[in-house]
């Protein structure tokens, strides 16, 4: 996930996405820390209406991992 990185350039907090998603903290905190091994549809439609970006602007895929 590039989820980090993207809050960081836009000035954005794991705090401010939580309170506009209604996201608990520790989703929002797996995510950002990449300990995180699956996403629903809706958590990720949530997140990028607030941060007004599509999944690949918060998603990377690694062809090295399965």
């Amino acid at each position: 996930m590039k989820l980090k990185k993207y809050l960081e350039e836009h000035n954005k907090s794991v705090y401010w996405l939580k309170k506009r998603t209604k996201i608990s903290h520790k989703a929002i905190y797996d995510m950002v820390n990449n300990k995180t091994t699956r996403i629903s549809f809706e958590t990720l439609g949530r997140i990028c209406k607030e941060l007004n970006c599509t999944p690949n602007d918060i998603i990377e895929l690694d062809d090295d991992k399965n």
